[in-house]
This record gives C-alpha cells, structure tokens and sequence, in this order.
C-alpha cells in the first residue's frame, strides 16, 4: 500500500476495526510498497500476495507471464483538471492553446482528454498546447509557481491545493469520460491477486473482498473515521480532508457488476483507439484477467 491519500485507506480501515480478524485473516500491510512501479516489483519478487494495481498494467503483466487477476474493484475516476481560481477555464474547450501540466502523457486521464478535446471541440492538445509532463507532485509547484495555466494531477493531491485555496477543479475526468459516451461504471483501480495464493487460500481471499466491503461501507458512513485520517496524514485543512471524503464516497467500489467488464472493454477501445498499442504496451485486454472472489 501507499502510506497516504486514498490508496491508503481500506487497509487503515480494516486494521484499525480489526476486520482481518472479524473475517478470519491476517492482514499486513506493506507501507509504501504501493507506489508508482513499486507495487509490480513487490508483487513479482513475492513481497506480497495482493496490491493495488490499474487494470492496463495488469493486462501488461500478464501478457508477460505474470500470474495475477484483479478480484477486487477499487477506486475509479476522481482525477481532474485544476486551475487558478481567477482563470477562465470552464470546460475542456476553454484548455485550447494553454501551457497544461501532465502527471504522465499515457495515463488514461489525458488520453481521454486528447480524444474528447478532438472528438467535441476540434482541436488536438498535443499538438495545440504546450504540454508539461512532470511527477505528481512536481505538479503542486509548478501550478503554484504558475509555471503552467493547468495541471491533470491525481484527486489527492489536488485536493491540498484546494484545501490551501486559490485554485478550483472545473472538471473532472469522470465528466470528460461520460461526454464521450463511456460509463464510469467501472473501476480503473483493482486489487489485484497472485494466481496462486488464489489458488491455495480462495477462502482467505473471499474473506479479504468481505473486510475491504465493510470497511468501504464504514468510510462512506462513519464522520468520526475522517478525523482520524486527517490526523494521521497530517492534513490540516478542512477542505481538504472534506473532499477527500466526497471523492471516497463517489468513487470508491466495493463489489463487481455484471457491467463492469463490459464498461472496462468500451474504455479500453477508446483508448487503444487514441493512444495504439505501441502508447498502451498492449493490443487487448486477455482473458480471465477479472474474477469474482
């Protein structure tokens, strides 16, 4: 896992109501082995049983000979565009000819950008913005800096912008997904199992699915919880720990639909259509890579 933001906070969750217990397990959360490419290697070297992975990177690993199914859904599509509050941007139209900052130009967020901003509004970001990629949190400073007019961050971390003030979010990439007729149904985060450990111990995993529920349902329920999140990751702002709880409330899963997967094949054709398999490191999405627990 990831020590903060979201990502963090099924885990917090269950270890702090001792739902592992409740349910029969153990659960040890391996802080900070959730970050960005982090989790792969842990997952590969045997560090772990499970993590949280996006689906594109698990079709990726598979392809490549790893054992691993995405079991559970997690979180979906809070990411957004943020702005200064004095800008004129108020739709995707209004990014046309802008310096946009990017936390990486093949995440799916921008990628819709790219095909919604062609597909409404004729015109194509890359090649009619100056684009700056930069890490997530390099993203801060230069909104901050006013290096760029815009920046697509992650949902926590432009929260804390929020939170400070002086900046808005005109919208996020759930909207942007759903001008282009795609169902944000469908989670882009998943955990994400070893085949195996599957295998050997699916009681263990189905007991796994039933404390992440119960804690999701706490988080979504429980006002007293936030504080304590607040507290533990130092957050001092109440905007930002307020929207933190919106975003977990609108944008967190619990349990597979029979139309998730369906949703999540739309998405991908969208975005192999815009992006090409060389841009994604993938052509298809293989079979068997979501199962129920």
């Amino acid at each position: 896992v990831v020590s903060s933001g979201t990502q963090s906070l099924p885990a917090y969750v269950i270890q702090k109501l001792e739902l592992d217990k409740k349910h029969g397990f153990t659960l040890k959360a391996v802080d900070d082995s959730g970050a960005v490419n982090a989790n792969w290697t842990a997952f590969k070297s045997g560090q772990v049983d499970a993590i949280i992975s996006d689906w594109i990177s698990l079709a990726r690993n598979v392809e490549q000979g790893n054992k691993a199914v995405a079991v559970v859904p997690f979180l979906g599509w809070g990411n957004g565009i943020l702005v200064p509050e004095a800008s004129g941007v108020n739709s995707l139209a209004d990014l046309k000819g802008l310096k946009i900052g990017v936390y990486s130009r093949i995440a799916p967020d921008w990628i819709f950008i790219r095909a919604a901003a062609k597909k409404l509004y004729g015109f194509d970001p890359e090649k009619e913005n100056t684009i700056s990629e930069a890490a997530p949190g390099l993203l801060l400073g230069l909104m901050q800096e006013g290096k760029v007019d815009s920046a697509l961050n992650y949902g926590d971390l432009n929260n804390i912008l929020l939170g400070m003030g002086g900046f808005r979010m005109p919208f996020q990439i759930s909207e942007i997904m759903e001008g282009i007729g795609l169902s944000t149904e469908a989670p882009f985060l998943f955990y994400t199992f070893n085949q195996d450990f599957i295998d050997k111990h699916p009681e263990t995993v189905k007991a796994f699915a039933a404390a992440y529920k119960e804690a999701i349902e706490f988080l979504k329920t429980d006002e007293a919880i936030w504080q304590d999140i607040a507290d533990r990751q130092k957050i001092t702002s109440e905007l930002t720990i307020k929207l933190m709880q919106e975003n977990a409330r609108k944008n967190i899963f619990t349990e597979m639909t029979p139309q998730m997967e369906d949703n999540i094949h739309a998405i991908f054709g969208v975005l192999l259509a815009e992006a090409g398999e060389k841009e994604l490191g993938i052509s298809y999405l293989p079979e068997g890579l979501f199962q129920q627990p």
